[in-house]
């Protein structure tokens, strides 16, 4: 099933897809979002939007991600597996979906210890490669919204070997991956990429 990912429809072209980064203000401004993004207009095809990085307690991925699709930019949300279960993350999909976000990276999270809450606990109730198979077995009514359905990405060439297994069978979403820096990945396409560079998988 095709989602409205405009990332999608490039990748789906060859076309080589460039993202940059936005972090989330450690406060509640929406502004402070939307000066990066304006910075951002017109010069990326997506926006990373980062989820609690460096464990650092922030404005969450979602939030910032709406913002973001509001002023016409690509959202990517960024989920980590540190912070929420398997029910929360799912949730979460459900919230993204419903609210036009089509990409999503997965990614395990770095370790609470380097952000402002080392004593907080982590989750990690599952793996990055375990949250982009739930994603994708999840019902196609369920993740199908007004604006279609998620796609679904990973940041390690090791989730990119896993999926390619089964990416086939990936149901209603989208699974895209990404090829590191100078790797060689066969189960990609194989060929050596001179720089971050997302693959379409399924």
């Amino acid at each position: 099933m095709k989602t409205n990912s405009r990332i999608e429809k490039l990748l789906e072209q060859g076309a080589f897809v460039v993202t940059s980064e936005c972090g989330p203000p450690r406060g509640a401004d929406a502004e402070v979002v939307r000066k990066k993004g304006e910075l951002l207009m017109g010069a990326v095809d997506g926006v990373n939007v980062t989820d609690n990085q460096t464990s650092v307690v922030r404005m969450s991925s979602l939030s910032a991600c709406v913002i973001l699709k509001g002023m016409g930019l690509e959202p990517i949300l960024q989920m980590v597996c540190r912070d929420r279960n398997r029910i929360a993350l799912q949730s979460d999909l459900l919230g993204a979906a419903a609210l036009g976000v089509n990409n999503v990276l997965c990614l395990s999270g770095d370790h609470q210890k380097f952000g402002d809450h080392p004593q907080g606990k982590n989750v990690y109730d599952i793996d990055s490669i375990q949250l982009i198979q739930t994603v994708c077995r999840m019902p196609s009514s369920a993740v199908t919204s007004a604006t279609g359905t998620l796609s679904v990405a990973s940041a390690t060439s090791r989730s990119a070997a896993a999926l390619s297994g089964w990416a086939s069978n990936t149901g209603p979403v989208c699974a895209l991956s990404a090829s590191i820096w100078r790797t060689r990945s066969s189960s990609l396409s194989g060929r050596v990429n001179s720089c971050l560079r997302m693959r379409l998988l399924s």
